[in-house]
């Protein structure tokens, strides 16, 4: 039997969704609704239902037990998609009785789409070299909303503009960054709100870039992957409001950069022509220049505006030359870039230069036609043809052209010969010869000269014998030194052979010998030269101290007992009369090759302690031999004498160099002079015409002049000179018979020096081991500088110290590296090959840094990147060297110029270490230590331990102007190291300044380094 009951009922539901059902169905024997509760409210029921609002949602419900209920409120658009939550109500029911039940709702929430804000959002701005910023993190700017509780935050990129660069994002708190790449609506990147989000520039360009992003709940989709985002809204995982993000990159000025390049030329061949390469992402427009100092193998210019360059390579070069330039962009200067040209060696056809060449009747003449012929490749020439004299014969006799004239023939002749250098190259030339009348019935005396190398003399032999280094020989000195030092002997041996002969300037069998003077180059003068004893045993440039067993014995049997004077010397020229010395020689045989081994030269005995020095034959100004001779009896009492001179210097470019032949006195017989020019600094065939010939004074003439062609080139060379040496004369003796011919270039301009208004403007405290280390932590730092040189290309001035290794400071330590500001870079050990560097020079030609050592007497050349590694030295004792000091190098040659303090001269040099010149020091430079150099006014400046003043002198050895900065206040300053090098200052441009060293005390911490302003036109050109 039913009765009365009441059931309780449950529903589900999404959220923002309704559900609909009736209560009374499920119960018994009741049929309607009365009331309904909800929390606290309770509520009846009219006829035309009643809505109720519950926790989740609203419920509507009518007196017959249906209802409909709407999940819509608050709380549940708060619950996160899948999340469930209770709304319950409480029906009363009646019926057959009456009775409460409960209506039950379960909520289910569903997603809700993230809400953003549509403000535009801007970065921080940064510069276009900030490529590695940190970016930002996306809750930095994310601002947006979401309904559901703890809903997660996020974006999903959707568009952007990258501009000049990219957009990067990181997931991983910004150890790596990826880019963002390309984005849409349908392939959106999605992050999270702890995630960084970053642009990076190209480092070259400003710009402005953006993306535009949806907000992202993170209910949908992997971080870091693309989702398709092209539904938006509801429950979706997207916003469906759009947000931008911008970000403004600045620029910065770039520097350019410049390029390195190659070109190729062939050896004497024309300018090799390019364009230098640079570029700047920032400007179109950019200058160009050349670093000073930087070509090897050549010379190069720059045209500043377009960067077209031309490359003149150094004649006969070969091999890799470069130079190296820089770009501005009118803020900023490039780096040094590197133009590498390839010269490659062409044979060059040589030259053979019209010979002139004299003689009399039926006498034939030895012509060394090769003497003026040059070769540009420097090949060794061989006469290979000779063509057909019209008046005599020809034929080639040890490399050099017999020519006799036919019997009783006088006038002029010509003929031709050819030339090869050995490599497929070859040149015609012509000769041409005057054969005056034989005058031998008329001739009272001949006067005849031999010096080495001119008129193909090559048989004077020197050498010097030391005590003190009894085992050295000196082959090759350019100065020979006789006295005694310290107690110990120096001898000086001096031969001129192959006097006696048939031979042109030799003298003949039967010739009385009238007079004999001996003339030297004296460049170190004394009270006391001692004695010229005549050598009676053989010898050679290679004797040493020990091979003629402790030098040589004046007793009779290595040399004569009895020597001739020879008095005070003075700086200069020097003559000593020989006359006895020959007539000896003449008088010992009867054959010309008897007298000839019988004359086995001289050596210079010092008898006092007393110390001289004289140029030798292979100096700069070799000694002379002068005889007068006659083979017809007794001369005239009264021989005139000749002499010659030059005019003036000549310039290249006005062909000729005039020189002036004189005789003392007007004579009654002809007077014959012959000739020939000599290298000496300038060279035949490349700077002057060589010339050989011969000139007559008719009875009662006293002048005569004549000419030598100079050659017109078009190489940058410095003051250079030949000479020109009377070689016979008949009928006269010779007064002076060599003459110098000075060539000024007029390829290189030498200007004016400029006004002197010296100033010291910097000085440097280089001793303290705090900033200048020596490996000594602190203790010491640059003690005894002895040198300096400036690297143009590292922009560093290396110093030397000639003491470290020595107590108190046991250092390997002796190079350091400065910038020009004296601050401190980096230091070296040149131990390996010297621990008394005494001078340093950079060559620019070669790209070397040369290093003088006076304990060793050598020089060694490096590479200024890597000092530490000798690449070559040559020794300079064996020249004759006695204080290897301070050196540098002259640009435009490549030569070395050295100063020698106890021989008083500064020595030039090759840079494999040839001997070429030597000028003898002002008086008043007592041992000269310290060498600078100024290649545009070809200046230099020297300085000794021994005195404050820094001298300035030219090429030749003359003071041009003196410094005096140091005279007062720098107590016990001592000057071993200069440098000609840049301003420290870079607002000075091209100005110039000494740097100079302060040696100070030996051995002791306490060096200086001071930068001298010379003046406001001290500029490098």
């Amino acid at each position: 039997m039913l009765r009365f009951r009441l059931r309780s009922d449950t529903a589900k539901v999404l959220e923002n969704s309704s559900v609909s059902g009736n209560v009374l169905l499920n119960d018994s024997l009741a049929d309607q609704v009365t009331q309904i509760k909800a929390g606290s409210g309770i509520f009846d029921v009219p006829n035309t239902g009643w809505t109720i609002q519950g926790l989740y949602g609203s419920l509507t419900i009518m007196p017959d037990g249906s209802y409909i209920y709407t999940a819509s409120s608050d709380a549940a658009e708060q619950l996160k998609s899948g999340a469930t939550a209770s709304d319950s109500f409480t029906y009363t029911a009646s019926g057959s009785g009456s009775g409460t039940a409960t209506l039950k709702f379960t909520v289910t929430g569903v997603n809700d789409a993230p809400i953003l804000s549509p403000d535009p959002v801007t970065f921080s701005t940064i510069t276009e070299d900030q490529t590695t910023n940190s970016g930002q993190s996306v809750s930095s700017f994310l601002n947006s909303t979401d309904v559901d509780s703890s809903a997660l935050r996020g974006i999903a990129i959707a568009g952007l503009s990258s501009g000049n660069g990219q957009w990067q994002y990181s997931t991983d708190g910004r150890t790596t960054w990826s880019s963002v790449g390309s984005v849409s609506d349908s392939s959106a990147l999605v992050l999270r709100s702890s995630d960084y989000v970053r642009f990076v520039p190209n480092g070259n360009n400003g710009t402005t870039a953006n993306f535009t992003y949806h907000a992202w709940d993170q209910t949908s989709g992997s971080v870091g992957t693309k989702v398709n985002a092209t539904t938006t809204g509801g429950q979706t995982a997207f916003s469906t409001g759009i947000a931008t993000a911008s970000i403004t990159v600045t620029d910065v000025n770039d520097a350019p950069v410049a390029q390195p390049g190659i070109a190729s030329g062939t050896k004497n061949g024309p300018p090799i022509t390019g364009q230098l390469v640079a570029t700047d992402v920032d400007s179109p427009t950019l200058t160009y220049k050349l670093v000073s100092n930087s070509a090897i193998g050549g010379s190069a210019t720059v045209n500043a505006t377009t960067g077209g360059y031309s490359f003149t390579p150094s004649a006969n070069f070969s091999g890799t030359a470069s130079f190296n330039f820089t770009a501005s962009d009118g803020s900023l200067t490039s780096n040094q870039a590197t133009v590498t040209i390839a010269i490659t060696s062409v044979n060059s056809a040589p030259v053979a230069n019209t010979d002139s060449a004299g003689t009399y009747a039926n006498t034939p003449v030895l012509i060394d036609v090769l003497a003026n012929d040059t070769d540009a490749d420097g090949d060794p020439l061989s006469v290979t043809g000779l063509g057909t004299a019209g008046h005599g014969s020809v034929q080639v006799q040890n490399g050099k052209v017999l020519y006799t004239p036919a019997a009783d023939y006088t006038g002029s002749d010509t003929f031709i010969y050819s030339v090869s250098d050995g490599a497929g190259g070859s040149a015609q030339g012509n000769v041409n010869v005057t054969v005056a009348p034989s005058q031998s019935n008329d001739l009272s005396a001949v006067s005849v000269t031999f010096s080495q190398g001119a008129n193909g003399y090559a048989g004077a032999l020197d050498t010097m014998l030391k005590q003190n280094v009894a085992s050295m020989s000196y082959p090759d000195s350019f100065v020979l030194r006789s006295g005694l030092e310290s107690g110990k002997n120096e001898q000086v041996l001096l031969k001129f052979g192959g006097l006696f002969g048939t031979g042109p300037g030799q003298i003949p069998l039967g010739a009385q010998i009238v007079s004999a003077t001996l003339q030297l180059e004296v460049t170190g003068p004394s009270t006391n030269g001692g004695t010229l004893n005549r050598m009676l045993v053989n010898w050679s440039d290679t004797s040493t101290w020990n091979s003629l067993g402790n030098g040589v014995q004046t007793d009779g049997v290595e040399s004569t007992a009895t020597g001739l004077a020879i008095g005070a010397v003075a700086l200069g020229t020097h003559v000593i009369d020989v006359t006895d010395s020959l007539i000896a020689w003449n008088a010992a045989a009867t054959t010309s090759a008897g007298q000839n081994a019988a004359n086995l030269g001289w050596v210079f005995n010092p008898t006092s302690t007393d110390i001289w020095d004289f140029s030798s034959a292979q100096g700069a100004v070799h000694p002379v031999l002068t005889i007068t001779y006659t083979q017809q009896g007794s001369p005239p009492p009264s021989l005139p004498t000749v002499s010659i001179s030059s005019v003036a210097p000549g310039a290249e470019d006005s062909s000729k160099i005039t020189f002036n032949l004189s005789l003392s006195q007007a004579s009654t017989q002809d007077v014959t002079v012959n000739f020939s020019t000599v290298d000496h600094t300038a060279t035949a065939g490349s700077d002057y015409v060589a010339k050989v010939g011969a000139v007559t004074f008719l009875a009662g003439q006293t002048t005569k002049s004549f000419d030598v062609s100079l050659v017109n080139d078009t190489v940058g060379e410095r003051l250079e000179d030949f000479t020109v040496q009377i070689n016979s004369v008949t009928n006269a003796k010779i007064g002076t018979g060599i003459a110098t011919g000075k060539i000024i270039d007029d390829d290189v301009v030498v200007p004016a020096m400029p006004a002197l208004t010296p100033s010291v403007i910097h000085g440097y405290n280089i001793y303290d081991g705090s900033i200048y280390k020596d490996g000594s932590n602190g203790q010491y730092g640059i003690s005894d500088p002895s040198g300096l040189a400036y690297i143009p290309s590292l922009g560093r001035m290396f110093v030397a110290d000639s003491e470290h290794d020595e107590s108190p400071f046991f250092s390997p330590t002796n190079l350091f590296s400065l910038k020009l500001d004296g601050t401190y870079d980096t230091n070296y050990s040149l131990n390996s090959f010297t621990k008394e560097p005494t001078g340093l020079a950079y060559n620019p030609n070669n790209g070397y840094l040369y290093i003088s050592d006076d304990d060793k007497y050598a020089v060694s050349w490096v590479s200024p990147t890597n000092p530490t590694v000798r690449l070559g030295s040559f020794d300079t004792r064996h020249l004759g060297y006695l204080d290897t000091e301070d050196l540098k190098i002259d640009p435009l040659t490549g030569h070395i110029h050295q100063l020698d303090g106890t021989l008083k001269q500064m020595i030039e040099l090759t840079d494999q270490g040839v001997f070429v010149n030597a000028v003898p020091l002002p008086s008043v430079m007592t041992d000269a230590e310290a060498l600078a150099y100024d290649p545009v006014h070809d200046l230099y400046f020297v300085a000794s331990g021994a005195s404050k003043l820094i001298w300035i002198m030219d090429a030749e050895g003359t003071i041009e102007g003196t410094i005096n900065v140091f005279s007062s206040g720098y107590s016990g300053m001592k000057i071993k190291g200069m440098e000609y090098a840049p301003s420290s200052d870079p607002n000075d441009g091209n100005l110039m300044s000494l740097y100079v060293a302060d040696y100070h005390a030996d051995q002791v911490n306490d060096g200086h380094l001071y930068e001298v302003r010379l003046g406001s036109d001290w500029f490098f050109a």
